[in-house]
């Protein structure tokens, strides 16, 4: 049995939830969160009528009291776990019904004690595990009612205790880019707490994002100013001085690294605050990974490339170099190089006991399988690690396989199903206050729409998503939710309605290569329902020289809607195996539309014979 009072209130008996009619109405729902909310407490029944009947109490409470306890005893299936005692009742105590708000409070807890006594692996373990209870504000449905304030206060507290605590754990371990992912929730849920707009100005310091650290201290100081009339604090000050300085701890082997005219000043300042060859060659992996998104793929590789050379024979730094680096390897089409790092990140995670490590690494080779072009392996890969991450307490992690699970789902004409894991995905997404993941599954929510004929929300979901990509400078999710406007706009008109937008696409793609393919596949498209079929077949080419077998599913599409539209004779062929391809991978969206031109092929070789 499982009561969960952090989100959705939701009561499960084994694997299934108990549905809403089984309770018997609204009030028997909330005596079950009011009771389990103080569990073992004696709760008096004036109390509990005083919560249930706040406006008017029945003539007589005692009697319809104890009519809402027996439905509430029937739905939890056991009748032990509601107590009668002297003047009212308790919520049993024991191990035979989990509640997420004891086992959240309690693990917070552990974090908290380990914390204090310099544990940081430990307490980053409890903290990380704790907020993996964490699915939303607690009592959600009771915000205005009196009993649950001092109850949702408190959750509150220990939630942003946990956040900061495991940012300050993620820092001690010289793992600034998982800081960051906590600092920036604790600043969501608090924009005004100095301590949480300071592990934040630091992780992302530390992880070679200078230009973050300055806004964050901009953030705050406007915020303060505007709504409390004060200045930041000392301590705060002083620590945005560090980071304008760029000398947060600079030693002199790093000013040996940074000397010459290897780096660019941005690097030097960025790379300022990590005293040792280590946190230096975690700085720079984590640097890498913007450069891969926000910037272009040279430049990740030269990061990778540094952080890999100064992370030397330290083990944690070297995984996550090669993690890096086989990311990167990946996006550019070098799917062995890519294998073989991941190889060897993996066995290094393995033998640290890092089970957060392995996930990603697991993450990366789902995410290998499916731009290898298999589609159905790469989507039952997705799901398994999905569901890891969040069995090991990092539903942060389990946002991008989720959703990637859920486009692939829409390739494999399951709309519908992807969907509601996209949704999944979404929900924890927007929890977390996260923009670059809402940004991502919003793309992929569009693409299900449209396959759905739901035209309209495809493009004002794909909108959303281009709005946030843009505003965080993003290239490759600007290039993914163009892609997203342009499917959602060719639902709704066609394809020659979404020409402008796949060339912006096209565009954006410039440098990212999975992006790029696939925009001129679909420009290609567009263009065939204009008859401009010259041009579509060079951009129906520039796809099909794409190294991602991923993006050559449309690709193929393109060239044969081409041929098709010039009558060439050798359209059969070149069509019978591209369908062959996509019906043995998993990609039936496109064998779908195929097979439609494998029936048009011989006539138009015919007419133009």
């Amino acid at each position: 049995m499982e009561v969960r009072l952090l989100g959705r209130f939701v009561v499960r008996r084994g694997d299934a939830e108990v549905p809403a009619r089984e309770f018997g109405g609204r009030r028997v729902r909330t005596l079950i969160r009011l009771l389990a909310s103080r569990r073992g407490e004696l709760v008096p029944r004036d109390a509990l009528a005083d919560a249930l009947w706040a406006e008017r109490s029945p003539a007589d409470p005692a009697a319809s009291l104890e009519v809402l306890v027996h439905r509430a005893r029937r739905a939890l299936g056991d009748p032990a776990l509601i107590v009668t005692g002297e003047g009212g009742y308790a919520f049993a105590p024991g191990e035979g019904c989990v509640i997420d708000a004891e086992r959240f409070r309690s693990l917070t807890e552990l974090g908290r004690a380990a914390l204090a006594l310099g544990d940081w692996r430990g307490a980053l373990g409890s903290f990380a595990r704790a907020l993996g209870w964490w699915r939303g504000e607690p009592l959600a449905e009771d915000a205005y009612a009196d009993w649950a304030g001092p109850v949702r206060a408190e959750l509150g507290r220990l939630h942003l205790e946990a956040l900061e605590g495991a940012a300050e754990a993620a820092l001690r371990l010289g793992d600034p880019a998982r800081a960051v992912e906590f600092a920036e929730m604790a600043v969501a849920r608090e924009p005004l707490r100095e301590a949480a707009r300071m592990l934040l100005m630091r992780a992302l310091y530390l992880s070679g994002d200078r230009a973050g650290a300055l806004r964050a201290y901009e953030e705050l100081r406007r915020g303060l100013a505007e709504e409390l009339g004060v200045d930041p604090s000392p301590e705060a000050v002083q620590l945005h001085v560090g980071v304008l300085r760029g000398d947060l701890g600079v030693d002199e082997s790093l000013r040996r690294v940074v000397g010459g005219n290897v780096l660019d000043e941005e690097l030097k300042g960025a790379l300022g605050g990590a005293r040792g060859a280590s946190l230096r060659s975690l700085a720079l992996s984590r640097m890498a990974g913007f450069a891969a998104g926000a910037d272009d793929y040279r430049r990740a590789s030269r990061l990778a490339e540094l952080a890999l050379a100064e992370a030397g024979d330290d083990p944690p730094a070297r995984a996550e170099a090669l993690a890096a680096m086989a990311v990167i390897d990946m996006n550019l089409g070098h799917l062995e190089d890519c294998e073989r790092r991941a190889d060897e990140a993996l066995a290094i995670f393995d033998r640290l006991g890092d089970r957060h490590g392995r996930a990603r690494i697991l993450d990366l080779r789902a995410m290998m399988t499916f731009l290898a072009g298999h589609i159905r392996a790469g989507v039952e890969a997705f799901g398994e690690v999905a569901d890891l991450f969040e069995e090991t307490g990092d539903p942060f992690r389990s946002i991008t396989p989720r959703s990637t699970r859920g486009h692939g789902l829409v390739h494999m004409e399951r709309a519908r199903d992807g969907l509601g894991e996209i949704d999944r995905a979404l929900e924890i997404a927007r929890e977390l206050r996260h923009r670059e993941m809402t940004c991502y599954c919003l793309w992929h929510r569009s693409e299900a729409l449209a396959a759905l004929g739901r035209g309209e929300e495809a493009l004002a979901d794909a909108e959303a998503s281009l709005r946030i990509a843009r505003e965080l400078g993003h290239r490759e999710w600007t290039a993914a939710a163009l892609r997203g406007v342009g499917i959602a706009r060719t639902a709704l008109k066609g394809p020659a309605a979404a020409e402008a937008t796949f060339r912006e696409a096209l565009a954006a793609a410039e440098g990212l290569p999975l992006f790029a393919s696939w925009a001129a596949a679909r420009l290609a498209l567009a263009l065939v329902a204009r008859g401009e079929l010259e041009e579509a077949e060079r951009m129906a080419e520039a796809a099909l020289a794409g190294r991602l077998p991923h993006a050559l599913f449309e690709a193929r599409l393109a060239q044969a809607e081409v041929l098709v539209a010039r009558g060439a004779p050798e359209a059969e062929a070149i069509i019978r195996r591209s369908l062959e391809t996509a019906v043995e991978e998993g990609h039936l969206v496109s064998a779908r539309r195929l097979t439609e031109l494998l029936e048009a092929a011989p006539r138009a070789g015919r007419r133009r014979a």
